[in-house]
């Protein structure tokens, strides 16, 4: 019985330990999710402010970083550009197109989906991706399934510049250009 109580007690304390430090990791977490917050802010408005220039330059570095060969690199109106890039291994190598839009806080609708659709398909690449500072509509979203077109709005594209480690291609050493 006393060997009972004992293992009881032992198990209540062990459980205490594990609760007290996971309170203790959820408040470093929440801090970290504060600070994230607060650079995600920052990171928001600098993505948001991007021209066409900057736009194209850090593309090029993220698809560098991606391990692709930039064949070819376009203007296309006076907020866009394409690339074409080679994947050169075996059995996922192929072309790819990929759009940049610096849209500001505007959106990118369907038409301009088609219309890449059409020039992929004109170029027999295997997969378009669309890179937006901006933010797609539902239809655009929707019609990109008809087609091998990635969309990555300016949410998803602060995330593929974390994961690849080019965050700080957005010049986080200098204030953010000011809002006029």
């Amino acid at each position: 019985m006393a060997l009972f109580i004992l293992v009881l007690m032992a198990t209540a304390i062990g459980f205490s330990v594990i609760i007290m430090v996971r309170g203790g990791a959820e408040g470093a977490s929440s801090q970290r999710a504060r600070a994230a917050t607060l650079e995600s802010d920052d990171t928001d408005l600098r993505l948001k402010q991007m021209d066409t220039d900057r736009l194209e330059e850090v593309a090029l570095r993220l698809i560098e970083r991606l391990a692709l060969e930039v064949e070819s690199v376009e203007r296309v109106g006076s907020n866009s550009f394409d690339i074409m890039a080679r994947e050169t291994r075996p059995l996922i190598g192929g072309n790819y197109l990929f759009q940049g839009i610096a849209a500001g806080d505007h959106v990118v609708d369907a038409p301009i989906v088609v219309a890449l659709g059409d020039a992929l398909r004109a170029l027999q690449a295997n997969k378009a991706i669309l890179i937006t500072t901006g933010y797609f509509t539902d239809e655009a979203v929707q019609v990109a399934t008809d087609y091998p077109i990635e969309l990555v709005g300016r949410d998803q594209f602060r995330a593929l510049l974390t994961e690849n480690g080019l965050l700080m291609l957005l010049s986080f050493d200098q204030p953010p250009p000011s809002v006029h």
